[in-house]
């Protein structure tokens, strides 16, 4: 996620981030082609072009939506971590109750 903040923000954004999310790729995908119609029509027109200017709203509210959907995966992810390390310390602690009970080197 850190790597979509620090892109610039009329940037194109990779695709292909390791998601599985398909609701995440189809929003990317949304952003990139607002970026790429933004700056083709900026090859003939200026930034005060109000086409320009509903394009730019779109590229700001599609990448703040990307970002929120990104950090909910993120948090999502880390809990999943937890509690599989949780679970595996559990089962580390009965592993090893067990094998110093039956005293198996």
């Amino acid at each position: 996620m850190s790597s979509v903040k620090k892109q610039g923000t009329y940037q194109v954004l990779p695709l292909n981030v390791g998601l599985s999310d398909d609701n995440i790729a189809s929003n990317i995908a949304i952003y990139n082609q607002l970026v790429i119609d933004r700056n083709r029509l900026l090859e003939n027109s200026t930034t005060a072009n109000p086409l320009v200017q509903n394009i730019t709203d779109q590229i700001t509210k599609m990448r703040s939506s990307v970002i929120q959907s990104l950090q909910k995966t993120q948090s999502a992810l880390k809990i999943s971590i937890g509690t599989i390390t949780g679970e595996q310390n559990r089962l580390s602690g009965r592993f090893l109750k067990f094998r110093f009970r039956k005293n198996v080197p």
